[in-house]
């Protein structure tokens, strides 16, 4: 379990670490972590969208699927009716 907003954004920056040397798209979370957002909710929601524009794409890497759950999980706590991306595999 992720227990600071730190944690969480180290662990967007490993994924998007690992969807570039997969040759994924990680713009969407890039985007998300280079903007400044007036509260952690409004960031998390930011994060939720930007998610699930990532799983939009074919991952095949199980790990990257994993943080992207992981990372999709927390924003829930603060989002539950963000919905995941229609046939995403993450």
């Amino acid at each position: 379990m992720i227990k600071t907003p730190a944690e969480l954004d180290a662990l967007v920056e490993t994924v998007i670490r690992a969807l570039k040397s997969a040759g994924l798209n990680a713009q969407p979370l890039e985007r998300v972590r280079t903007t400044a957002f007036t509260t952690g909710n409004e960031w998390l929601g930011e994060l939720g969208l930007a998610v699930r524009e990532v799983g939009k794409q074919k991952i095949p890497d199980e790990t990257i699927r994993i943080d992207l759950a992981r990372i999709r999980n927390e924003v829930h706590n603060v989002w539950p009716n963000l919905p995941p991306a229609a046939g995403s595999r993450s």
